[in-house]
């Protein structure tokens, strides 16, 4: 009678004792973390072509037995183009969880593969404009959406040899948002697996460009998604009011450093297309909202283009933002 007392003890002692609980976290999380690379790996070895059969199927069950976010799909699409007939929405709406599937195969696909054999299935349009930017002797902000295959900046390269400029992969960082327990760490493995670019998270970017503000790195934020409150800047976008992301422009004007846009728009299938616009070679030299509002038109061209190849399945517009203090509201 006496061993059970001493095991509730124990066990309660194990509880209380905060790096015994991470330790026994972290071993658990292990046990499932491992295998689950090394069947990535395994996975990975399959041709190209059956990766994307993969996607197939998960697109079809996704859309038509899950209906995993199907209605918030529909709905992002129907208030994005009142002018489409729903046969085209629906049309639409197919190809957008094949093209999403497809950037997750193909990041795993990609795993095992040179960044030789990776290049040959991306180009590029007016890379100029990024040699003449690093001209500057600045670190340089691109902004870009969930648009194409935005995971590819991390497996191509090296960015000095695809744009003949003297950028080392410790200075291209991809800035992301922390997720949660195991997630994290098949995303740090799978962005950072051809040692092309570097991971920053959000939260520390701002001290990083600080700490290297005479850098001369290239910093890729994905700047599309639904803000947080505090939002500086709103404007019709995709037919509906919009709040934007303002952190890319704060951060390229406190520290008077250019911003360009990147487009990588989906040529055909497993094959991108890169193209570089400037929005501003001194974002402090722009007046406030300039530069959240061009990457908004840019970013909105590139959608009504290639509609199916942005994420549609991201609650963009959960908030009103008519409730919202914005600072500016940009009319077309």
């Amino acid at each position: 009678m006496k061993i059970l007392p001493r095991f509730v003890k124990k066990l309660v002692t194990l509880l209380v004792d905060f790096d015994s609980f991470i330790s026994m976290k972290r071993l658990l999380e292990n046990l499932l973390y491992y295998p689950l690379v090394g069947l990535i790996y395994l996975v990975s070895l399959l041709p190209l072509r059956i990766h994307h059969a993969i996607a197939d199927l998960g697109a079809f069950l996704l859309y038509n037995v899950f209906h995993y976010r199907k209605t918030v799909v529909i709905t992002n699409l129907s208030r994005s183009f009142p002018e489409k007939k729903y046969p085209e929405i629906r049309r639409i709406a197919k190809a957008f969880y094949r093209d999403f599937l497809d950037i997750f195969v193909e990041m795993i696909w990609s795993l095992t593969r040179s960044r030789a054999k990776i290049n040959r299935h991306v180009s590029f349009e007016n890379p100029e404009a990024i040699q003449t930017l690093f001209g500057t002797g600045k670190n340089l902000i691109s902004v870009l959406g969930h648009f194409g295959n935005w995971e590819i900046c991390c497996s191509m390269g090296p960015y000095s040899k695809i744009f003949g400029i003297d950028l080392d992969a410790s200075e291209n960082f991809f800035i992301y948002k922390k997720q949660k327990g195991i997630g994290d760490r098949l995303v740090r493995m799978l962005r950072s697996k051809k040692k092309v670019c570097t991971l920053i998270e959000s939260a520390e970017v701002f001290r990083h460009l600080v700490k290297h503000r005479d850098g001369k790195g290239m910093y890729y934020f994905i700047a599309d998604q639904s803000p947080r409150g505090g939002a500086k800047y709103g404007m019709n976008f995709l037919n509906q009011p919009t709040s934007m992301i303002n952190g890319p422009e704060y951060l390229a004007t406190r520290l008077e450093l250019p911003v360009f846009y990147t487009e990588i728009d989906r040529r055909k299938r497993g094959y991108y297309h890169f193209t570089f616009t400037v929005i501003t070679p001194n974002a402090a030299q722009e007046e406030p909202g300039f530069v959240t509002h061009r990457f908004a038109q840019l970013l909105e061209e590139s959608i009504q283009r290639t509609p199916s190849a942005w994420l549609w399945s991201h609650k963009r517009w959960k908030r009103d933002i008519t409730k919202e203090k914005l600072l500016h509201y940009f009319e077309e």
